[in-house]
């Protein structure tokens, strides 16, 4: 009932969240009337998904059980001990070193616009050639993937992930020129996942192992 109040209010990939997070719950605690969990239970719960997942994903799903619960049972105290982040020190590529990898390649656009523009990926699927003008790219649309039973749906929607995603940005005139070669309306027909694992395997065969298509925002970022 809770994720129905929210249907038409949070983006679809974040419901499609949602649904993932109840399949991890434990059954019992699912089966029991909210009026009658306890505090204990959700700390018995926290310290099972602890010994199986990783601390962000027990955030996450502690995150819409606390909020579902504050919402049914107001008065239900649900501070509960949960596990710390886990910092991920890495060494990132440069720049230069992504661009030699991916200089000449079908990625090669997606990769420079989400390193070199700070695109997120499902903004990059969702830019449209006529989007680029005067030498400025307006990002106003996005296309995400949600799960629905055991196959995949694409969905495109016109507001961004925040109010502030909807943006204009100079485009460089090596970008633009990718995109004026770009045979059809979309800059990319590739799926989300299929982009995520096609930077992951030439990176991993360039040397550059645990670095993901997201982290190119964190190259931008650097630069």
């Amino acid at each position: 009932e809770y994720i129905e109040l929210k249907s038409n209010i949070l983006s679809p990939s974040t419901i499609d969240g949602y649904h993932r997070i109840v399949k991890r719950i434990a059954p019992e605690l699912l089966r029991k009337p909210a009026n009658r969990i306890t505090t204990a239970d959700l700390q018995r719960e926290v310290n099972r998904l602890a010994g199986i997942y990783s601390p962000k994903t027990v955030q996450t799903s502690f995150g819409l059980l606390s909020s579902v619960l504050h919402q049914a049972v107001p008065k239900l105290s649900t501070d509960v001990s949960k596990p710390a982040p886990q910092k991920r020190i890495r060494q990132l590529p440069t720049a230069a070193e992504v661009i030699r990898v991916f200089k000449g390649d079908e990625m090669e656009l997606p990769v420079l616009l989400a390193m070199w523009l700070s695109l997120r990926v499902s903004e990059v699927r969702g830019l449209k050639k006529s989007d680029f003008a005067g030498g400025k790219v307006t990002i106003n649309r996005v296309i995400v993937t949600i799960r629905e039973g055991n196959t995949h749906k694409d969905i495109e929607k016109q507001a961004a992930k925040t109010t502030d995603s909807r943006r204009m940005i100079d485009v460089p005139p090596e970008i633009q020129r990718l995109v004026d070669a770009v045979n059809g309306d979309y800059i990319t027909t590739l799926s989300g996942q299929a982009i995520y694992k096609r930077f992951i395997r030439r990176m991993s065969a360039a040397g550059f192992q645990g670095v993901t298509f997201h982290d190119l925002r964190h190259v931008n970022a650097s630069v």
